[in-house]
């Protein structure tokens, strides 16, 4: 069994019209949900093994605020492939490109993330499902299981979505 996490990036600051959109900071608001994520990612059995982020400023703070709940490191890998906002292939691509550890935790951007999430769990109707194809957040969080033993075999539409939990779900 594998197990994917999908988290978009907190909520960014459009304050500075200067910067370019990679080095956008976090605004107060999102640091406080990149925490409350990262609270709430503690008590998912088993935690990340592994941590693939955007190059993005705002992703990069997001993952450091996020596993700072964390009770030991994590190993994190800065994807420049996952500055994408595309319609998910590039998620898709490399998460099947890594080795077999699990769960891995993407930390990423929309409409990429959403799109991932939808090709990843398929066309069946749910509740979850719904919520993801109508709006995904800053900081929301998707968890998808695969019965596969390595990344290389995951099929469009075979994994499991076990939840998605935004901050306002945890009163955030």
């Amino acid at each position: 069994m594998l197990r994917l996490m999908l988290l978009r990036h907190a909520k960014s600051s459009w304050a500075d019209a200067p910067l370019s959109d990679r080095d956008r900071p976090l605004t107060g608001r999102g640091r406080e949900a990149a925490v409350t994520m990262g609270l709430f990612m503690t008590g998912l059995r088993p935690l990340p093994s592994l941590i693939l982020c955007s190059p993005a400023m705002r992703a990069r703070e997001t993952c450091e605020l996020s596993r700072r709940a964390f009770p030991s490191p994590v190993d994190v890998q800065v994807v420049e492939e996952l500055y994408d906002f595309g319609d998910g292939s590039a998620i898709i691509g490399v998460v099947r490109a890594q080795e077999d550890v699990s769960p891995i935790l993407v930390i990423g951007h929309n409409p990429s993330m959403e799109e991932a999430a939808l090709k990843l769990v398929g066309a069946e109707q749910s509740h979850m499902r719904d919520r993801i194809a109508n709006k995904y957040p800053t900081a929301a969080l998707t968890v998808i299981d695969f019965d596969a033993r390595s990344w290389k075999e995951i099929v469009l539409g075979s994994g499991q979505l076990i939840s998605f939990t935004t901050p306002r779900d945890l009163g955030a």
